[in-house]
């Protein structure tokens, strides 16, 4: 078959596509820690059901020989060693979510320092690993809350993958770059060649003054699935995707509790196909952890 020269570019793009590696990853945490939903959970309805939302996980993942990172909360691990144990058995990168799933911007350095001592022993002790990356709670890495990078650095970690580079009413810092870079501690919008830490910022489709935002979380669950794989696609030829999730996002029975409408549409819509959909984007790109992701990308 002779290809017409158009041909052959799209074939030769679409191949480097296919082959390029992205970056997928698992914040572990529990439903009733979502923040759309803590402050209206009562704490008699405090009942786990991160076993039941993680293994079906694990069989998807192994299904379509894929490994991922799992960014774990140091509560989850203490409550759950035996899962967390599981998720390294299967070759599963496990890094570090704090141990409260509270902001960076309601703690002070030394109770960060402590979440991050007590977490990472955790870790350590349940993978005989170093733990190496770091995701902040909600995403809430920006320029008030950039005290913590030094502290990452003293504690050996060697990426961090909490900017989320447009703003929102919750979280997101504007201007930041949106492929991997090292992260300058004075100014988290600079790369700086020297620095010790690697900043994998979240995925976001940006054109002129158009921002979406693709990276998984409820933006998989909201977006239409087309027009998601589109976006991840569009982006794909420029920089790997970072794509993620929570197993409560894949709940079919998540509890339902009494909170505002907004709240709720937020924090259930999809829940219940959510993993199909998941399944979907996987296997249309190759996605593997930050862990061995970094082990062949130079920066």
């Amino acid at each position: 078959m002779i290809l017409t020269k158009h041909c052959a570019e799209q074939y030769s793009r679409n191949y480097k596509t296919s082959m390029k590696k992205h970056l997928l990853s698992i914040d572990l945490e529990d439903w009733f820690t979502s923040g759309h939903l803590r402050e209206y959970v009562k704490p008699e309805a405090y009942v786990s059901r991160i076993e039941q939302t993680t293994y079906p996980i694990l069989e998807l993942l192994e299904k379509k020989q894929t490994t991922a990172t799992f960014f774990v909360l140091g509560s989850v691990a203490q409550s759950h060693p035996k899962l967390i144990k599981d998720i390294a058995s299967k070759g599963h990168e496990i890094a570090s979510h704090a141990y409260h799933h509270t902001p960076l911007w309601q703690k002070n350095e030394q109770q960060f320092r402590n979440e991050i001592t007590a977490t990472n022993k955790l870790i350590e002790d349940f993978t005989g690993k170093k733990v190496k990356g770091f995701r902040a709670p909600y995403a809430s890495l920006n320029n008030s809350t950039a005290w913590v990078l030094p502290i990452l650095e003293e504690e050996g970690f060697i990426y961090d993958s909490s900017i989320f580079p447009m703003k929102t009413p919750l979280y997101g810092v504007s201007n930041a770059p949106l492929d991997i870079y090292r992260i300058d501690k004075k100014n988290i919008l600079k790369h700086h060649p020297n620095a010790a830490l690697i900043e994998i910022p979240f995925t976001i489709f940006k054109y002129g003054f158009v921002e979406i935002p693709c990276t998984g979380g409820i933006y998989g669950r909201y977006l239409p699935l087309p027009l998601l794989k589109f976006l991840l696609n569009k982006i794909s030829v420029k920089r790997s995707l970072n794509f993620y999730f929570h197993p409560w996002e894949t709940d079919k029975d998540i509890p339902k509790i009494d909170a505002p409408l907004y709240n709720k549409m937020v924090a259930y819509y999809r829940t219940g196909t959510y993993l199909e959909r998941i399944e979907a984007i996987i296997s249309s790109f190759r996605f593997t952890s930050f862990e061995k992701f970094l082990e062949g990308y130079k920066i």
